[in-house]
């Protein structure tokens, strides 16, 4: 090997190690952020949501959040309209959950639903109490299935080098100063 090749391998050879070094430095040390309106926006485009519950029909007509970080939750403040028993009533919820990360999808979707407030307009505080513990009951389960656990609160694209990285070392996912924190291992 002559001289002229031999610096321009050891100068590739160097350039890899550089490479490889800053890229495995960075991936340990880099924590991706998504902000609130980033998921509210993904979230407003899913809207309104229908839902067929047994006993009446439910649509979803706003749907703000609010992020946890005591918790590590994500809170839905939804406004409904309910048909129940071809009688038409606002409403609102409250609606805690977590969130789960699909890695082969870039996907996050919402789980463990929890109903933290839950009213509506023109029924009889018996009657609310009675339809907040069927929906209860059924957030993680029917409707939940076919209906809010669908949908994802965000998601990692594929397109460039950043987002495929980004996607393949998620660690962990953090709520903190009303963002999501996206933490990534080597």
């Amino acid at each position: 090997m002559n001289k002229k090749s031999f610096v321009k391998h050891l100068s590739v050879q160097c350039l890899l190690l550089l490479l490889i070094t800053f890229t495995s430095y960075s991936v340990n040390a880099f924590v991706y952020s998504i902000s609130k309106q980033q998921i509210q926006t993904q979230i407003d485009k899913k809207l309104p949501l229908h839902e067929d519950l047994i006993f009446a029909q439910f649509y979803v007509q706003k749907a703000g959040i609010s992020l946890r970080a005591k918790q590590n939750k994500l809170v839905l403040h939804l406004k409904f309209r309910i048909d129940l028993f071809n009688k038409l009533c606002n409403g609102s919820s409250d609606l805690q959950s977590g969130v789960n990360y699909d890695q082969t999808t870039g996907k996050f979707y919402i789980t463990n639903l929890k109903i933290n407030a839950f009213s509506i307009d023109k029924l009889s505080p018996d009657i609310v109490k009675d339809i907040k513990q069927l929906v209860d009951q059924s957030l993680n389960s029917g409707f939940a299935q076919s209906g809010f656990k669908q949908i994802a609160v965000y998601t990692i694209g594929d397109k460039n080098a950043k987002e495929k990285l980004l996607r393949a070392t998620l660690k962990e996912v953090k709520i903190q100063d009303d963002k999501v924190l996206l933490i990534l291992s080597a």
